[in-house]
């Protein structure tokens, strides 16, 4: 099961970041002058992997829509923040979409906050790394 394992996410204000781990690509923003300069190769660790699956295997990601919001539509943002986590293992694929939902990762809903919080530690085991702290720091923010 674990060697047909795959996933990507996208996340970030307006969805900006995002990782492929098919190809190891990582990309910090595409939000820059030269976004080519915001994009680096890396590949989990086994033991990443694993842990990754773990947390995703314990989310019961079949059980969500394709398009989530884990507010339930009731705190908005601005700016607001993407999140799509897709999944394949075994064969079967599984995208959930959190398109423009309120920054950060607190819901008022335990599965809402399930979701929030695996997008959360997959993001911060990518951002922890040597290769996306390489990166350039990010040219705009948003105020």
């Amino acid at each position: 099961y674990f060697n047909d394992f795959s996933f990507s996410l996208i996340w970030g204000c307006y969805g900006e970041s995002s990782y492929d781990s098919t190809t190891g690509k990582l990309v910090k923003t595409k939000n820059a002058t030269e976004p080519e300069n915001y994009i680096t190769e890396y590949h989990l660790s086994e033991e990443q992997k694993e842990k990754v699956y773990a947390l995703i295997e314990g989310l019961d990601l079949g059980s969500y829509p394709d398009f989530y919001d884990p507010h339930e539509g009731k705190i908005r943002s601005d700016p607001p923040m993407t999140l799509v986590l897709s999944v394949t293992v075994g064969g079967m694929q599984k995208t959930v979409r959190a398109r423009d939902i309120a920054l950060g990762y607190k819901a008022d809903n335990e599965k809402g906050q399930r979701f929030l919080t695996v997008c959360r530690e997959i993001s911060s085991l990518l951002t922890e790394t040597e290769e996306w702290k390489a990166l350039p720091e990010y040219e705009f923010f948003y105020d």
